[in-house]
C-alpha cells in the first residue's frame, strides 16, 4: 500500500509525511513536489492500493490540482487546503476528496484519516471472497 503526498513545499510535504509514517510505519509514503511528477507516480499504479493526499500552499496550487482531476477521481484523496474560507472548501469539495483537513491544523488528523483509510484497504484485501 501506497501514499503519494503532493506538495510545492517540501518542508510542510516531508512533516505530512513524517506524520503519516508514525500512525502507519508499514506503508510506502512518497513525497513529490509538482503536479507533472505526481501525475506520473499516480498513472503507473496499476491495480495496487494508493492513497493520495495533495498539500495545497494556495488557491492557485489548488486550482491546479484540477489539471489532473480525471487521475484523481479513481482513487482516495485527501485534501489539505491553506485555509477554511468557504470559497475555498467549495473549490476544493469539486475534487470529491474523502476527507478535508487544514494546514494550520497540523496533520495529526489527516495522518489518522489515512490510516483509517490503509487499514480498510488492507481488511478488503485479505477478506475472504
Amino acid at each position: 500500500m501506497r501514499v503519494i503526498v503532493y506538495g510545492r513545499e517540501e518542508k510542510s510535504a516531508l512533516s505530512l509525511a513524517d506524520a503519516v509514517r508514525a500512525l502507519v510505519p508499514a506503508a510506502e509514503v512518497e513525497t513529490c513536489a509538482s503536479i507533472c511528477l505526481c501525475d506520473a507516480k499516480l498513472a503507473g499504479i496499476g491495480t495496487e492500493e494508493v492513497v493520495a493526499i495533495a498539500l495545497a500552499a494556495d488557491r492557485e496550487e489548488l486550482a491546479g490540482l484540477f489539471l489532473f482531476r480525471e487521475r484523481l477521481m479513481d482513487i482516495p484523496l485527501i485534501l489539505v487546503l491553506p485555509e477554511d474560507s468557504a470559497e475555498t472548501v467549495c473549490l476544493g469539495h469539486r475534487l470529491h476528496p474523502r476527507f478535508v483537513g487544514f494546514s494550520d491544523s497540523g496533520f495529526r488528523d489527516v495522518a489518522a484519516v489515512v490510516a483509517r483509510l490503509l487499514s480498510r484497504m488492507k481488511h478488503r484485501q485479505t477478506a475472504p471472497h
